[in-house]
């Protein structure tokens, strides 16, 4: 009975994975433009407002990926991304910003041990660099989110057993973060950049 009861609660957790990352990858093709439903392995994920599908590419410092892109070798292929801020003002004042985490699925790749390893250790991440590339062009990307003091809140794995590749839930916290977004017109630059803990402009 002991290990019958360990069984069922196992199962109850990848289920509890596997949902979310379901979830996650439907929305992801909801909101993209009409045309063939995005594959599991494919290296793209949506932006609203953005045409077509929006390849993304994460550089972690000391984890490596599996991309074999031209212009991200070595990176991380990310699947969906998520990342925002609100901020709880009211009449008469400014209020306070609130940096909600980030939070990405990605395949399975050589990353993935590591990933795990530092939520155990609680070992920090000095940089993660986010690329985002309009959809069929190569090079450098039009938006670029750089975070400082990363660490790994939260790793899953979940998803069908019968499909390739074992998909992955990570959430990361982090102290600072810098945007940057190339117009379609081209330069200059539109940047900007928080330090959470002091909360304050960089």
């Amino acid at each position: 009975m002991p290990q019958l009861s360990t069984r069922r609660r196992l199962a109850r957790r990848v289920a509890l994975v596997a949902v979310p990352l379901m979830l996650a990858i439907g929305a992801t093709n909801a909101i993209a433009d009409p045309g063939p439903p995005l594959q599991a392995d494919s290296n793209t994920t949506t932006i609203p407002g953005q045409a077509g599908t929006t390849p993304v590419f994460l550089k972690l410092d000391g984890i490596p990926g599996e991309s074999a892109d031209p212009s991200h070798p070595g990176e991380i292929d990310v699947k969906s991304f998520a990342f925002g801020a609100k901020n709880s003002s009211t009449e008469g004042g400014p209020g306070k910003v609130t940096f909600s985490s980030i939070s990405f699925t990605k395949a399975y790749d050589k990353s993935s041990p590591l990933l795990l390893q530092h939520v155990a250790t609680g070992q920090r991440i000095p940089q993660a660099t986010f690329s985002f590339r309009r959809s069929g062009r190569n090079g450098d990307g039009f938006l670029v989110y750089k975070f400082q003091d990363l660490g790994v809140g939260e790793y899953q794995q979940g998803g069908d057993t019968g499909v390739s590749p074992l998909l992955e839930h990570v959430v990361l916290d982090f102290a600072k973060v810098q945007v940057s977004y190339l117009p379609v017109a081209g330069p200059p630059l539109v940047t900007a950049g928080w330090d959470v803990r002091l909360n304050a402009p960089l």
